[in-house]
């Protein structure tokens, strides 16, 4: 008998007598697994990964059954990585990627426009190896609701996928509609080299690079920083104030962190997700987010915004009509307001998309809040609202 891998599963034991009588009984069972690194979700799904180098999915995946979506289950296809995952991202349109520590990076997922990058236009069920053209070693990843995005180790940005709005950056004439593997994004606008780039950030058709100087550039559709109305099909600088050393992307709102810790938003603000006092439904050039604080981490979701304090304090705005903020209010929150939950202090990530966020903490836990829809939130409970607070999933 082949050992179970880790993860929860529904066990059901019949008993039949000599008589043929029959007892059932049903129980669900954890299987530990190791401790959890981090945790994604586009839409209604999920993924996790371990210290082990275990991947484990929730929600509405393909091909799993109503009552398999409401518990962490080890992703089909996927074996035990002993080089560990460093990041993994879920699409708003369904495709993921997940980044291994030692470079290498796999694609699974919707692939109607090949943004898994497996040289096909088909759906692909389990994880593959996506190929780079120079054999490349990659160090961050990006996924847009249909397209994907790449650097490595080398500093160079690589995109796939759809590319009806320019956001593959991808020159030519004529301009490729899409692209099934990984290609070399065109030079910037600015002139200067292709090179030196260490972060990637998507929205849905919008894609977003950081160079290690603190330049962020920007190309595509969508909330791009800039006054111009155009959609640039090459990489072109946003202005702001400071060095950028992370950025966190929604559906169609981005935010900006600066090494002085200060946090800058643009984008659609129809929800409040900028963050700012700012009233516009869509806010064209770099704000700073309101409250004075001095930030270490920021997260974004679909129309949401989170980011944690020098000391400690979980901050969220904007929507939070399924309680997705953690906050006990169903009406948008427009600037910073402090979520509490337990081990506050001891954040390690945020994970917000479609109606539902997590909260990761330092040794591991687990936290959810909004709407678990499709059982993403892993615990066994059948779909409903978590609208007060963070609360505890494992």
């Amino acid at each position: 008998m082949n050992p179970i891998s880790p993860g929860t599963y529904e066990i059901t034991l019949t008993v039949v007598t000599d008589l043929d009588q029959r007892a059932t009984a049903s129980a669900v069972v954890d299987v530990e697994f190791g401790i959890i690194q981090g945790v994604t979700i586009g839409g209604s799904r999920a993924l996790l990964w371990t210290d082990d180098g275990m991947l484990y999915r929730s929600g509405s995946w393909p091909s799993v059954g109503a009552s398999e979506r409401r518990h962490w289950r080890p992703v089909d296809g996927w074996s035990v990585q002993p080089a560990g995952v460093a990041k993994v991202v879920v699409s708003p349109g369904g495709h993921a990627l997940a980044l291994l520590s030692d470079g290498r990076l796999f694609g699974w997922g919707t692939n109607r426009y090949g943004q898994v990058g497996n040289g096909a236009r088909t759906d692909v069920e389990g994880p593959g190896e996506i190929v780079f053209p120079t054999d490349a070693s990659i160090i961050d990843v990006a996924a847009g609701s249909e397209h994907s995005l790449a650097i490595t180790s080398a500093g160079e940005i690589y995109a796939w996928g759809r590319n009806a709005h320019g956001q593959l950056g991808l020159s030519g004439d004529p301009i490729p509609a899409e692209a099934v593997t990984p290609q070399l994004v065109a030079v910037p606008s600015d002139g200067g080299p292709v090179t030196g780039f260490v972060n990637v950030a998507a929205t849905d058709y919008g894609s977003y690079a950081v160079r290690s100087t603190g330049q962020v550039f920007s190309w595509g559709s969508g909330s791009l920083g800039r006054e111009s109305v155009s959609w640039p099909t090459v990489p072109e600088p946003v202005t702001l104030d400071g060095s950028v050393v992370s950025m966190a992307t929604g559906r169609d709102h981005v935010l900006a962190r600066t090494e002085a810790g200060s946090l800058y938003a643009w984008g659609s603000n129809y929800y409040s997700q900028t963050g700012t006092t700012e009233t516009p439904e869509h806010v064209t050039l770099p704000v700073e987010v309101d409250g004075d604080l001095v930030w270490t981490l920021v997260g974004a979701g679909d129309n949401t915004g989170f980011g944690l304090t020098q000391d400690g304090h979980l901050m969220a705005w904007g929507e939070n009509w399924s309680g997705q903020l953690g906050i006990p209010s169903q009406e948008s929150v427009r600037t910073p307001t402090q979520v509490r939950i337990v081990d506050e202090g001891a954040v390690q990530q945020v994970a917000s998309g479609g109606s539902t966020s997590f909260v990761l903490t330092a040794d591991g836990s687990l936290y959810g809040a909004g709407y678990n829809v499709d059982g993403v939130f892993g615990n066994g409970s059948e779909p409903w609202w978590q609208t007060e607070t963070f609360i505890r999933l494992r």
